[in-house]
């Protein structure tokens, strides 16, 4: 093969190649995370590019057949148009849905019940 027709395709091609966008490349400035070890938790973050999430998951009928964890959350982001755009979510037996309401408000706490204030405070790293 041609060495001058493989270098000039090269350098074609790295003269045309895509710029690294500013939005890839991007520092967490906040970052939550809690979780009791049986299911129950709770996360947030938030990156220097706009970006954020929080999600929380509450395990419902403990012990029984339908168990299974009711999630709710957000996140955020910035579309190319520079507007902020949120989307609140569920996830439960039913599956994942996208809801409008602002009643789904992520706690940030975990309700933790039954355990001696010790063994919570273990748990969650204190």
């Amino acid at each position: 093969m041609n060495p001058v027709l493989v270098i000039s395709a090269f350098f074609i091609c790295v003269a045309t190649a895509a710029s690294i966008s500013k939005d890839t490349v991007a520092d967490t400035i906040a970052y939550s995370n809690n979780n009791d070890g049986s299911g129950n938790y709770y996360f947030s973050f938030k990156t220097s590019n706009g970006i954020s999430r929080e999600e929380s998951g509450e395990v419902r009928n403990s012990g029984q057949n339908n168990q299974f964890i009711f999630i709710r959350g957000f996140y955020t982001y910035t579309d190319p148009d520079g507007q902020e755009v949120k989307v609140n979510y569920i996830a439960d037996d039913n599956g994942y849905q996208i809801v409008s309401s602002p009643d789904t408000a992520v706690p940030d706490k975990i309700p933790i019940l039954g355990l001696p204030a010790g063994v919570t405070s273990t748990l969650l790293g204190g």
